[in-house]
Formats: C-alpha cells, sequence, structure tokens
C-alpha cells in the first residue's frame, strides 16, 4: 500500500497531479444554518439524518455553502485500504473556523454515496494541545483526518469531495469568534471561507492506494482446476438500494452447474438469509446450467448497512453430486465461492 496524492483543479476536479493554474473558491458558512449530516459513522441521536452510506446528493450538495471537487470517471477500478487524508489551503475573515470534508463515491446514476467524512477546527491545526487563531485573509494550511476505509470505487465511478465548514449535528457548529468552546455557543458570527488553489497552495486528498490482485476463486494454487468456474459475475442493481435489489448471477460453475447455494450476511458475518435454487427457476433459467435472477427484500428488521451475498460451487465430482437426491446434498467446504456486497439503505 502507497499513498497518491489527487489534487484539486481550478474546473473543480480531482486529477493525479497538481494544477497548473490559479482560483479561489469563496463560501459562506452560517452556523446558525449548518450542513446538516446526512449518513455517516454516528448509530446514535441523529434521528432523521440516519447512519450509514447516505447519499448527499439530494440535500448536502444542493447547498450554497459547499465547494464540490470530483475525479472524472474513473477507467478502471480504485481500491483505497487505510486513512484518507485532505489537505487544504484556506483562509478566512475569522479568527477561528472550521473545514469539514466528507468523500464520497459518485455512481453513473448521480448518487453521492458517503464514504467517510472528517473535520479539523482552525485553532487546532497545528495541534489539538495548543490554540493558534487564524489572521483574517491569511493563508493556512489544514490537514483534515478523512478517517479510513477500505473500498473499491468502480471502473466509471467518481470519488468527490465536498469541502463545507459544518457537518451538524455530527460535529457541533464552529461559532466563529474564537471564544472557549462550548456547546450552543449563544454568539456566533458568519463566516466567509476561502479555498486557495494554485501550483504552490497544492489542495489534494491523499489516498491509500491498494493495487488490485487477482482472486484465487480456488482457495490454492494446487487446488484442482475442477474447482473453478468456467466463468461467473454477480450484479445487484440497484446497489445501494432502500426496499428490493434484483441479484443477478451470470456464469457457470464446475461441470457447467450454476451455483448450489446463495447466502446473505451482515457485517458480523451473520448468516441473515440462505436463498434456495428455486427463485432461480422462476425466471426460466435451468440453475444446472447457468445463473439467473432474483429479488431480495430484507426483512423489515435488518437494519441498513452493509451485506453480503455469497455464491457458492461445489467442488465435488460430478459423480459425487449426482448421487445425491436431485444433485443436490450438502456443500464441500473447498468449493469455490464467489461474493457480492450489497449497501442497503432504509
Amino acid at each position: 500500500m502507497g499513498y497518491e496524492d489527487y489534487y484539486f483543479h481550478t474546473d473543480m476536479s480531482i486529477k493525479p497531479y497538481p494544477p497548473d493554474d490559479s482560483a479561489e473558491f469563496t463560501y459562506t458558512y452560517d452556523p446558525d444554518d449548518p450542513s446538516p449530516t446526512i449518513g455517516g459513522r454516528e448509530f446514535i441521536g441523529l434521528g432523521s439524518a440516519g447512519y450509514g452510506p447516505k447519499n448527499q446528493a439530494p440535500i448536502v450538495e444542493t447547498r450554497e455553502d459547499v465547494l464540490i471537487f470530483s475525479t472524472p470517471p474513473l477507467e478502471e477500478p480504485l481500491k483505497l485500504v487505510g486513512k484518507i487524508k485532505c489537505r487544504l489551503y484556506a483562509s478566512s475573515d475569522r479568527i477561528d473556523t472550521d473545514f469539514a470534508v466528507r468523500i464520497t463515491d459518485v455512481y453513473p446514476d448521480g448518487r453521492s454515496i458517503l464514504m467517510t467524512d472528517g473535520i479539523l477546527k482552525a485553532r487546532h491545526r497545528i495541534g489539538f494541545d495548543r490554540e493558534d487563531f487564524l489572521v483574517p485573509g491569511n493563508v493556512y494550511e489544514f490537514d483534515v483526518d478523512c478517517w479510513s476505509v477500505g473500498h473499491v470505487f468502480n471502473e466509471g465511478h467518481q470519488i468527490r469531495a465536498i469541502i463545507s465548514s459544518s457537518n451538524y449535528p455530527r460535529f457541533e457548529v464552529n461559532p466563529n469568534t474564537g471564544a472557549p468552546l462550548m456547546r450552543n455557543d449563544p454568539v456566533r458570527l458568519v463566516a466567509n471561507n476561502t479555498i486557495h488553489i494554485s501550483p504552490i497552495n497544492a489542495c489534494r486528498l491523499e489516498l491509500p492506494v491498494v493495487p488490485l490482485t487477482p482472486l484465487n476463486l480456488a482457495g490454492s494454487d494446487d487446488a484442482p482446476p475442477i474447482g473453478k468456474p468456467e466463468s461467473f459475475a454477480i450484479f445487484a442493481y440497484p446497489n445501494p438500494f432502500n426496499s428490493t435489489v434484483t441479484i443477478t448471477i451470470d456464469g457457470v460453475g464446475p461441470h457447467g452447474r450454476a451455483p448450489m447455494q446463495v447466502e446473505i450476511f451482515d457485517v458480523s458475518g451473520r448468516l441473515v438469509e440462505r436463498i434456495p435454487l428455486a427463485p432461480l427457476n422462476k425466471v426460466g433459467v435451468e440453475p444446472r446450467e447457468t445463473g439467473g435472477s432474483f429479488i431480495w427484500q430484507p426483512d423489515p428488521d435488518l437494519p441498513s448497512g452493509v451485506y453480503l451475498v455469497r455464491a457458492r460451487w461445489d467442488s465435488r465430482s460430478l459423480s459425487g453430486v449426482e448421487a445425491t437426491e436431485g444433485g443436490r446434498g450438502d456443500l464441500d467446504p473447498t468449493g469455490t465461492v464467489a461474493a457480492k456486497r450489497l449497501v442497503y439503505l432504509k
């Protein structure tokens, strides 16, 4: 793993090389009308804001107090594992303010799904053990810790950084006064904050890029080829979804058979549903020859979150399979597995 810099450009794009021109982008931050929290890491106390990977496009991105920078659609998947950092060069007309960053995965259909976020109080830009107030109008360097992710931004998707000065109620609003910190400070000032972009003030994302490696489907380099599917793919649409999702298993397994079993797990590894082969037959596809599609509607008691759909192929010989009733039977634990991540947003 290594960090790669992706720079903000004056056309509001994000690219893997520094800008060659300069621009300033100013927005107004009003602590009485903060940018609202929509989803994220907090699991309690957010009420209607919800939690998890929520779409930022309808509410957050339509406000006038945000700046939005995006990569072009990716030409190939980009895998990130680790802490995302955002370096900003910014100024304010107040002696203290906040700089907040949200990182999203933008789907081809326009959904901007929150992956992670972070915020930095200007007075603590050098350290949390000291206070260094701003000189209004001066440009300073701010390193915003956006926390960690383990995510693949797929081909055709975009990486987006949403810059603002609030993310409430996940983070308490900064009153912009420089006064001692307190909750719900009644004295508040409006701040005009500016992001500076130039070859010298190279605002950027520092991304923990991990090379994508081929999946060893058989689980071992020495595994017999009989355990490997000839070809397969698992598709899910829509994903994220909020009610039902259509899962398509496209391909064949050993001996030209379709998956013997489909299971769905939550992030803790708990099995929440086992899908029999019968739903695959409902679309007129013979499951012993190819894949098929079925619709999954989560139980109403299941919470929003990330789920894993897993299809398993049996690695036993054809004669061994046909010896069981209907060519089914218990799966060999050494069989081949394919998986797909689902994001359920109630």
